[in-house]
């Protein structure tokens, strides 16, 4: 048992000891980024770019030039360019911190050929990090045909970028959105499901009014899942044409039914209210549930009462519980 003690005894101090060494090196690196900072911050004021070019090839450097204060008469292009072959041949950390430092001056390379296809040609990268950082750094600059030329290369490189990283990235692009929104429309069927899924998804969170292009590919898709995102945007951009497609998936494979009766929740009309009813029958727990979520949200509640009288005992437990959900959240 004495031993016991001694040994996690031994383990605690252990723990002490490496956390102060890991405080203690961390004070020397912060002291030694702040002396480099001045350094690089007083070539920044002589205007001195060839010797801060030399710098800058030096990671340490990097990191501290990434803290520095820029006036707007110094010219940083022929300093990137230059350190673009340095950092290209760097380990993918280092070349993912020099595009992180990059990706905050968009001026200096929004029409800069060199730079920009370094930027795309490592945005289709096995590490994650890189391909991110590259494809922030696109979100920055004015002309949206270079997202497309990056995605078209990642889609081609089969890059497993997720769809969710896509679309929020697609949100922070300030440049012209019509735009946009034209050019990913242009090359929807030459991307493949997740891209187009981060396509749809970019689509149902912005204000530009796609329905009737977006009507038409919900029509043709295939996939499973975008065709549900699909689904789902016309919940949020209501389109009289969608009513009868919603209607008649409601008819169709449970996931693309459940999502279509949600989205008939915003469509007013005799035929939706009869495709609810139903659907209150059907075998699915899912799809009874919704539909009768749904005719709660729409009918008076002497009309939702009235549907208690639906010789079904599953239908009359779905309306139950929504009416019970309903009371709750009033």
């Amino acid at each position: 048992m004495t031993t016991i003690i001694y040994i996690y005894i031994f383990i605690l101090l252990s723990m002490i000891v490496f956390n102060v060494f890991c405080v203690y090196i961390r004070k020397i690196n912060d002291c030694n980024i702040i002396k480099k900072q001045k350094k690089i911050q007083l070539l920044i004021d002589k205007k001195n770019i060839n010797r801060l070019g030399r710098k800058l090839k030096h990671t340490s450097y990097l990191i501290a030039f990434s803290y520095c204060e820029f006036k707007n008469d110094i010219k940083l292009t022929n300093l990137f360019d230059r350190l673009l072959n340095t950092y290209n041949k760097k380990s993918i950390i280092e070349k993912t911190y020099f595009v992180y430092v990059l990706s905050k001056f968009p001026e200096i390379y929004d029409n800069n050929n060199q730079i920009i296809n370094f930027l795309i040609n490592n945005s289709y990268s096995n590490s994650l990090y890189l391909s991110e950082n590259c494809l922030k750094a696109l979100y920055k600059i004015s002309n949206p045909i270079y997202i497309i030329k990056a995605f078209k290369k990642m889609n081609y490189k089969n890059c497993k970028h997720h769809y969710k990283l896509l679309s929020d990235g697609l949100l922070t692009y300030q440049g012209d959105k019509n735009k946009l929104c034209s050019l990913l429309l242009d090359n929807y069927k030459n991307f493949n499901s997740n891209y187009r899924l981060a396509i749809i998804n970019y689509f149902n969170r912005i204000d530009i009014d796609l329905t009737k292009e977006l009507f038409n590919i919900l029509l043709n898709e295939k996939d499973k899942e975008v065709k549900i995102a699909l689904i789902r945007y016309f919940r949020n951009h209501k389109y009289d044409f969608a009513k009868k497609e919603l209607i008649k998936l409601t008819k169709d494979d449970f996931e693309y039914a459940v999502a279509s009766i949600q989205s008939l929740k915003y469509y007013d009309g005799i035929d939706v209210i009869k495709t609810l009813k139903n659907s209150l029958t059907n075998s699915n727990w899912y799809i009874r549930n919704r539909a009768a979520e749904v005719l709660v949200f729409k009918l008076p509640k002497n009309e939702v009462i009235e549907l208690l009288k639906i010789d079904d005992k599953y239908a009359k437990d779905a309306i139950t519980y929504q009416l019970g959900m309903s009371d709750n959240n009033a």
